[in-house]
């Protein structure tokens, strides 16, 4: 009985860390004209949207087809700007995904992966130009370990809305405690 009892914590501990806590930021409470830096907090996990030269929350006004209501937009709404833009978390994520727009043209979105400020992988994207819209739209998905990421393109902006975040939560120091404790009394 108590060697099934051991074979049993482990199974739980694992499913313990694999469970995932999701986050999904949209901007719709965010008042349009807010400027960066931005900052969301969503089950415990805090988004900040930043760009170097600026940007803002802006209604898209059905500029977008597959971004809608109020966006994080780097240029348009405040002044050009040419550069990068940064969403960063308040804990590492173990994966993102996100709807993405640039200007005026089908561009590729360049999508840097960063750890406590060292570069991981990089992620190329490829926008297509919605039917009867003329800005390229896309979607990005990434996975690893990461607390930032930093978006660049061509195109004269980027626009980003509705970001899944996934965190791996660490487990709680009394479930460590419990795996210890079963496995000495066997």
């Amino acid at each position: 009985m108590r060697f099934r009892m051991l074979l049993a914590l482990p199974v739980l501990f694992c499913a313990a860390l694999s469970a995932r806590a999701d986050s999904l930021f949209t901007f719709e409470s965010t008042s349009p004209g807010t400027v960066f830096p931005v900052s969301s907090t969503v089950n415990g996990i805090t988004l900040t949207v930043a760009a170097p030269g600026g940007g803002a929350v802006c209604n898209s006004n059905g500029l977008f087809s597959g971004l809608s209501g109020n966006v994080a937009i780097q240029g348009l709404c405040t002044k050009d700007f040419e550069g990068p833009l940064t969403l960063s978390f308040s804990q590492v994520i173990s994966s993102l995904s996100f709807n993405f727009a640039v200007s005026n043209e089908a561009a590729p979105l360049l999508v840097q992966t960063m750890l406590d400020g060292t570069p991981g992988p990089v992620g190329l994207f490829f926008s297509s130009l919605p039917v009867g819209y003329s800005n390229g739209e896309g979607l990005a998905t990434l996975s690893g370990s990461f607390n930032s990421v930093v978006l660049s393109t061509d195109a004269p902006f980027i626009a980003v809305d509705n970001d899944n975040v996934a965190a791996t939560p660490t487990p709680e120091p009394g479930s460590l405690a419990l795996l210890g404790t079963a496995s000495l009394g066997a």
